[in-house]
């Protein structure tokens, strides 16, 4: 397939704030409109889901070779802690590819 997983670590996030970032793949992997992409935060690499964004729900849309992830400020509610994620594709022939993921730090509001 051409790709290479590629580290972005995500430091910015605020717990009870709408959270938009677009992500460019710049590798050789075509993203494909109908693909089904889910990103995955995790306490701990084997842990538990604690937030979910999918193009199923709405929470990840495709644009050409852009990934945004949103949620609604209501939707963000995590505890200021140090997490991880990744973003997973699943091709028209059904392989899982996960390209992007890193650390994930989300802090406390000041309201």
């Amino acid at each position: 397939m051409g790709y290479e997983f590629t580290k972005v670590d995500i430091l910015d996030v605020i717990s009870g704030d709408t959270f938009d970032h677009t992500y460019t793949i710049e590798n050789a992997f075509q993203v494909v409109s109908t693909m089904e992409v889910k990103a995955t935060i995790k306490e701990f690499y084997d842990g538990e889901p604690v937030l979910l964004f999918s193009t199923a729900d709405g929470t990840i849309e495709l644009n050409g070779q852009d990934v945004r992830l949103i949620k609604s400020a209501t939707q963000m509610i995590l505890p200021a802690g140090k997490y991880m994620y990744d973003v997973s594709f699943k091709s028209l022939d059904n392989t899982v590819v996960t390209l992007f993921g890193g650390k994930f730090y989300v802090k406390s509001s000041l309201r």
